[in-house]
């Protein structure tokens, strides 16, 4: 399954554009760019600042950002569902 951080390293990397630049032109921290690209979320400020990181990288590398934020939020609802999921646990099994 695809993840965000790898849609966009693959993106960024076909054109073959440095992440230097990425951070240079959307004037997102180097750091930001590469927790996002290592799906590193928890890591970043939180989901407006995230969906802005996206749909600025994306038009840096001048590509539609729609299939990008769609990969998010589907990671992101992946991501709520195992943390449900492993809460309903400890609740029946006493984990």
């Amino acid at each position: 399954m695809t993840t965000i951080g790898g849609y966009l390293t693959n993106k960024r990397k076909r054109k073959k554009i440095e992440l230097e630049r990425i951070a240079r032109e959307t004037k997102i921290k180097q750091h930001h760019l590469e927790s996002l690209e290592k799906d590193n979320l928890n890591s970043l400020p939180g989901d407006i600042y995230i969906k802005g990181f996206i749909k600025n990288y994306m038009k840096t590398l001048s590509l539609n950002d729609s299939e990008a934020l769609r990969i998010y939020e589907a990671q992101k609802n992946r991501g709520t569902l195992e943390v449900l999921s492993g809460k309903l646990e400890e609740i029946i099994y006493g984990k």
